[in-house]
């Protein structure tokens, strides 16, 4: 799946009312393309479920907001790109 998608992704769709995290979930894809559904593997489950709890998101939050005031919105690709390229720099490796 492209990174865009997953970064389009909400509370509601990883995560129960109740708050358990999915093992499978099912995310639209963009250009009429149809669903994909995804299993979640343990660790990833856990993360998820985690950063919701620590970062107190509410159902309708998207998992990755993006930065700005006003109307929530996911984080971009571009941000996504900044971010991973930062978490490289700081390990100490290349990022090109």
């Amino acid at each position: 799946l492209p990174g865009s998608e997953l970064l389009n992704l909400t509370v509601k769709d990883v995560a129960l009312a109740n708050g358990t995290i999915r093992p499978i979930i099912e995310v639209a894809r963009t250009r009429r393309k149809p669903p994909v559904r995804c299993v979640l593997s343990k660790a990833t489950a856990q993360a998820l479920g985690k950063w919701i709890a620590v970062s107190d998101k509410k159902r309708t939050d998207y998992i990755s907001p993006g930065r700005g005031a006003g109307r929530p919105r996911p984080m971009t690709a571009r941000q996504m790109n900044r971010l991973v390229k930062s978490w490289v720099i700081d390990a100490g490796l290349d990022p090109t």
